[in-house]
């Protein structure tokens, strides 16, 4: 995954997760950051500021998005 500049438009850093990122989603507070990983059929919950992995968990099989919920919870 990578974190951009939206500003700039420049690479910023590389942040690793597992296979094939595709949803992502961030809490209201920007302390958390959900990356659906459609290959490997996990979620990376990773540091809203550090961009390091906190959490890996398991989802179904065929998982293609994630949402949150203004008041943060996730589904």
């Amino acid at each position: 995954m990578s974190l951009v500049d939206p500003e700039a438009l420049v690479l910023l850093e590389r942040i690793r997760v597992a296979s094939s990122p595709g949803s992502i989603v961030i809490n209201p507070a920007g302390t958390r950051v959900y990356v659906l990983n459609a290959g490997s059929s996990d979620i990376s919950v990773l540091d809203g500021e550090t961009g390091q992995e906190l959490n890996r968990f398991d989802v179904e099989r065929g998982a293609r998005s994630l949402a949150i919920t203004p008041a943060g919870s996730t589904s």
